[in-house]
């Protein structure tokens, strides 16, 4: 937050500038325009937000102390980030409002500088005192702060700038008059100098600022070619010996060499708007780059030759707005860039982490069907996506549509580029592009056995040129503008076709292979040959890659759902399985290989990666077995079959959350240590453990707390804590970062700390020895005075004693774990009471928000999948006449009523049904996996149910009936899609009310009469 100006200031202000009488400022030159990022690329980034430990959202600053912890200013106070959580740390408020911190500077005496908007400046030492500093005034804010040495630093005011040390701080007077906004100290035309940056008075040079402090005659603002005079952000970079100075302004930045000015602003296609703070690095291989965060385009990355590439949402960015920039870490291949936001707390970019985008980076919906690379009609080759809004190709920086109505919200499962023509594979048939010219074929204006492709792949064969058609309903080839249909040797002869490709099969020629719901085949000239069945993990196939090795090996893994195996190509074909105990967990959708060799498996439970010894030995040996979550960036867990490899090694896969993306090349190998921080280490009673701490006799318990300052893939970071001298004491590595040792016996120990990171580089141990004294009656002197008679006695007993201790100390750390487990119990049983209905026990409306997306995209698989009677079941039931068994025999009977149909409902359900309480009298039934036909017997029986016996509560029976409203999603067999889940439960709601108008005591089954309209079908108990 700037305050503005008051009006004498300013015109003190420009009375400087006035008396300013250097020579001439260099001409002015139009900066070169951003460069546009014609290919795809993005930013992985990890982000903090509120719901980790941050106070607000807003980071007006970041800065790393000596010791590696990371600091954020926010608009609610300063927050901590110790490698695993953020901490606030309070500063005092003013009038009952809290400060915002506005600026951070760490100094090398492990000192952190905390500028506020309403309480002044403040210091915190290397253990993590709090102080004020004195000398400018609390309500004045901080605008600017900049280290002067390794203790002390520079404040920039409203009233000009302050020099700042622990005893306070001095005003420099030849400042007083500037409005100070940004600063800079470097080497000026006569020695050290400090650049001041102001808020609407342009950029001034202080000479000899911590002697005579003199206000050089030298002024650079908006009139000498700035884009304005606000200036906000400076930093040298780049040009002879680095000393080019680059400013950034509320409008632009700019850049002054020995010979030019160079602007960066609207009139040159750079964004408009703040351009601050300014991160002079280095790229990953060593180049040198300039970092400028940006208010309302993101973050701009320039390079050497001057030219800015702009990463925005598009590319990954949580938002637009970009407030503050940290780098950490020495080694390049370890350098880890933090952002600071306007609204979306911190984001930090992370190497080795999935990327993910959905609609807030222009995708057209998130639910992703297909990806890939394609040259199009009008010869831009762009990477494309099919999303059940539609697809986009990436093009001028930003996804856009391309396909013209009716078929702009068609589902593209896959693309082939055949000569002039684009082919796509859609739910809505064969669609053809070429320049100026689009052809459909669907199966009612051409042989097409089903309406939704789902591949295509180009082949010149001797018969001609050849597309194959992967269908729902069997395999098709269109040649010479007609499509026939391609019967398969196969049970079924025309079963689900999911993928098509071109490769070797028993020689080396190319063929065309086909990997369909019963079995996998392969073309040659005598006609279509099938792989054995015992070859295969599955006869229902859902995918297949091809591998290719330089050296001229290949082969295709095959993914079923029983398993993936390689089946070797070139000679006779030979099939190596997957070892079963490394299947990774949940359903298999999707595989990818990329360049390196490794498979990737994309399923319901994330990502598994399978690194080989060799992938093409006769024994599949694993190297190494990665799988990826959520805390790895993908952007949800359940995947479809969409994935795809680009030219440069990248990994793209689409999933029912959105795209996500990962590109090799940014691993890292192991780099130095992170050092490993004490938290805190002290006894139950609260005595600091130090080293040599002596303990009281019964001051036997010790905890301590510890923290890895690495900040790469800390899901991975594993911590270590052992007590020597504690017997047998041997525990493992986990992931907590906090320790307990109870009941110890007296004696001397040594507690070892220890961490590694994601790369297993171990950190430097924390030791420290420490003893806990015997009670009085095992002291020498003691045990003297009991007499030599007793000394054997009491040895004994005192080892007796200590062993029995160690043993306590060791069942106490179990007890701990048992009590750990008991208390995450607890929390599930307060989740599941979120999620239940207090007076039936059944599942609530919550719940079956929480549990019904994964279903329904299930449903909508197996329905697409070519299962058209496979569904999910919706009976919406409601007791009849329930208001006047309320009125008759009052509420208590009533709700016994609710409870007793509650369990008759779950009497008829099977495991993994759903039932819950949809309100009031109202109950939902969930069948899942049920089958459409099905659904009329399933209404019957729950009819029966309730009526077949009277509700018996006291001496009168009561007779109770129930109406039922019928729905099953998909709706609509041939159009899944076409009906949503709401869609199909206000089907069910109008279907009950079409039983209650009918007379009650009956079921209506909502029937598609079109996609999106039904017709009723009355059900009564027999």
């Amino acid at each position: 937050m700037r305050p503005r100006p008051r009006p004498e200031r300013t015109l003190a202000a420009f009375a400087l500038i006035a008396a300013a009488t250097a020579a001439a400022a260099p001409p002015r030159v139009a900066g070169p325009e951003p460069l546009r990022r014609e290919k795809m690329e993005w930013t992985a980034l990890r982000r903090y937000s509120t719901a980790d430990g941050l106070p607000q959202n807003t980071i007006n600053a970041l800065a790393q102390d000596s010791a590696g912890y990371v600091y954020a200013g926010t608009e609610d106070g300063l927050a901590q980030f110790d490698g695993r959580h953020w901490t606030r740390i309070a500063l005092p408020e003013r009038a009952g409002i809290r400060p915002y911190v506005t600026q951070l500077a760490a100094t090398d005496d492990d000192s952190l500088w905390i500028g506020s908007d309403s309480v002044g400046l403040w210091h915190r030492d290397g253990d993590g005192r709090l102080a004020p500093v004195s000398g400018i005034p609390p309500e004045l804010a901080l605008e600017a702060l900049h280290p002067r040495d390794a203790g002390s630093v520079y404040a920039g005011t409203a009233r000009g700038v302050y020099r700042c040390d622990v005893k306070g701080c001095t005003a420099i007077a030849a400042t007083t008059q500037l409005e100070v906004a940004v600063l800079l100290a470097g080497a000026g035309p006569a020695g050290p100098a400090l650049w001041i940056g102001t808020n609407e008075a342009g950029l001034f040079r202080l000479d000899d600022p911590d002697g005579r402090a003199v206000l050089a005659d030298w002024h650079l603002g908006k009139s000498d070619g700035l884009p304005n005079d606000a200036v906000r952000g400076l930093a040298f970079w780049g040009g002879p010996d680095n000393r080019d100075l680059w400013i950034g302004t509320g409008r632009g930045l700019a850049r002054l060499t020995r010979d030019a000015l160079i602007a960066y602003d609207a009139t040159t296609g750079f964004p408009e708007g703040t351009a601050a703070p300014l991160l002079p690095s280095f790229e990953r291989d060593g180049r040198p780059v300039l970092r400028v965060a940006l208010s309302r385009a993101g973050l701009a990355e320039i390079g050497e030759d001057g030219r800015a590439h702009l990463v925005t949402r598009s590319e990954g960015l949580p938002e637009d707005g970009v407030r503050s920039l940290l780098e950490t870490g020495e080694d390049p291949q370890h350098r880890v860039l933090w952002l600071g936001t306007t609204s979306s707390g911190v984001a930090r970019r992370e190497p080795g982490r999935w990327a993910a985008l959905d609609e807030r980076h222009g995708l057209p919906h998130r639910v992703v069907f297909g990806v890939g690379q394609a040259r199009f009609p009008d010869g831009v080759e762009s990477p494309w996506i099919g999303t059940i809004e539609g697809p986009a190709r990436w093009t001028g920086g930003a996804w856009q549509r391309f396909l013209p109505m009716p078929y702009a919200r068609s589902k593209v499962f896959a693309m082939q580029r055949d000569g002039a023509v684009l082919w796509l594979a859609t739910d809505q048939g064969l669609i053809g592009l070429e320049h100026g010219k689009l052809m459909h074929y669907s199966a009612d204006n051409s042989g097409l056995p089903g309406l939704t492709v789902l591949d295509v792949a180009a082949q010149d064969t001797e018969q001609g040129h050849l597309l194959w058609i992967a269908t729902r309903h069997g395999l098709a080839r269109l040649q010479n503008d007609t499509i026939r249909t391609e019967p398969l040797p196969l049970a079924d002869g025309s079963p689900t076709v999911r993928k098509l490709l071109l490769a070797p099969a028993t020689d080396a020629r190319e063929r065309v292979w086909a990997a369909t719901a019963a079995g996998l085949l392969w073309r040659d000239d005598q006609g279509w040959q099938a792989v054995p069945a015992n070859c295969l993990p599955g006869t229902e196939l859902l995918d297949m890659q091809l591998q290719r090795e330089p050296g001229g090996r290949s082969a295709l893994w095959v993914a079923s759902r029983a398993g993936i195996a390689r089946i070797d190509l070139g000679g006779a074909l030979r099939c190596v399985p997957l070892p079963p105990h490394a299947r990774p967990a949940g359903q298999i959708y999707q595989q990818a290989v990329d360049q390196t060799g490794r498979l990737y498996v994309f399923g319901s439970d994330g990502v598994t990666r399978y690194r080989f010894a060799d992938p093409f030995a006769d024994q599949l040996e694993l190297a190494d077995v990665t799988h990826f979550g959520i805390e790895d960036g993908l952007p949800g867990l359940e995947f479809n079959r969409a994935s795809h490899v680009d030219a440069a090694g990248r990994v793209w896969a689409g999933g029912v959350d959105g795209l996500a993306l990962y590109d090799p090349a940014q691993e890292s190998a192991a780099g130095a240590a992170s050092p490993l921080r004490l938290r805190q280490a002290a006894t139950e009673r609260g005595t600091p453990l130090k080293p040599g701490t002596v303990l009281a006799a019964g001051d036997d318990s010790v905890r301590a707390e510890v923290a890895l300052l690495a900040y790469e893939r800390p899901q991975e970071i594993r911590y270590h804590a052992e007590l020597l001298g504690l017997g047998d004491h041997r525990p493992d590595w986990s992931s907590g970062a906090y320790f307990q040792f109870s009941r110890l016996p007296p004696g001397s120990y040594t507690l070892r700390l220890r961490a590694r990171d994601a790369y297993a580089v171990e950190a430097r141990p924390i030791e420290i020895p420490f003893r806990l004294r015997a009670p009085w009656w095992q002291t020498p002197a003691a045990l003297t005075g009991f007499g030599l008679a007793l000394l054997a006695l009491g040895a004994l007993a005192g080892r007796w004693r200590s062993v029995a201790l160690a043993r306590r100390a060791r069942w106490l750390q179990q007890e701990v774990a048992t009590r750990t487990h008991e208390l995450a119990d607890a929390n599930r049983r307060l989740e599941h009471a979120s999620l239940t209905d207090p007076l039936t026990g059944l599942w609530n409306r919550r719940h079956f928000a929480l549990e019904m997306p994964a279903e329904c995209a299930r449903a909508l698989r197996r329905c697409e999948g070519g299962d058209r009677n496979g569904v999910l079941g919706l009976l919406l039931i409601d007791c009849d006449h329930f208001k006047q068994i309320n009125d008759r025999h009052g509420h208590a009977v009533g709700d016994a009523v609710l409870v007793e149909i509650a369990a008759r409902l779950r009497q008829q359900a099977r495991d993994g049904d759903l039932l819950a309480r949809w309100g009031g009298e109202e109950f939902l039934f969930v069948l899942r996996d049920a089958e459409r036909g099905g659904l009329a017997a399933a209404a019957e029986r729950v009819l029966g149910c309730i009526a077949e016996r009277p509700f018996v509560f006291a001496v009168e029976p009561l007779p109770v009936t129930c109406s039922i409203g019928v729905c099953a999603y998909p709706f609509a067999a041939d159009a899944p899609a076409a009906a949503s889940l709401d869609d199909c439960l206000r089907q069910a709601d109008a279907a009950l009310y079409e039983a209650k108008r009918r007379g009650r005591n009956r079921a209506v089954i909502a029937e598609a009469g079109t996609p999106v309209v039904a017709d009723w079908r009355e059900i009564r108990r027999l």
